[in-house]
């Protein structure tokens, strides 16, 4: 039974454990997969909705920190985010603590389904904190 996919918010490519596809399994006559949206619109959605609610936190911002976080979640059968971790720290806690917040926050999805089973599915995406230098 498949109980996960893996989908990189970045490239939209969707997997299977051990990069298998789903076409290759020989139990299976045909696969229907509906796709994981958010708000209605596709996975892209999420990746402007968070960086609309991303606020640099002061001390790192007067501090000059920047990086890159990325961060892996999982949208759950039912559409719940959860099990949200830093995959890449940006090596400043506070930024890695703004990212986990804000995805922490976000409303249901619609789940990817295979053959009308909701599925869970992982994401992993990047929010790159950069200070614009004055000239």
């Amino acid at each position: 039974m498949l109980k996960s996919l893996f989908v990189a918010v970045s490239l939209l490519s969707v997997g299977t454990p051990n990069g298998t596809s789903l076409e290759s399994n020989a139990n299976v006559n045909s696969i229907y997969v509906e796709k994981a949206s958010f708000c209605g619109a596709d996975v892209n959605t999420f990746s402007e909705w968070v960086s609309d609610r991303v606020v640099y936190p002061e001390t790192s911002r007067k501090l000059g920190c920047e990086g890159l976080v990325e961060v892996m979640f999982s949208v759950d059968a039912q559409g719940r985010v959860k099990n949200i971790k830093v995959a890449k720290s940006s090596q400043y806690q506070e930024l890695d603590a703004e990212v986990i917040r804000v995805v922490s926050m976000s409303p249901r999805w619609r789940p990817m389904k295979v053959n009308g089973e909701g599925i869970e599915t992982n994401y992993i995406m990047g929010i790159n904190f950069q200070l614009v230098r004055k000239r």
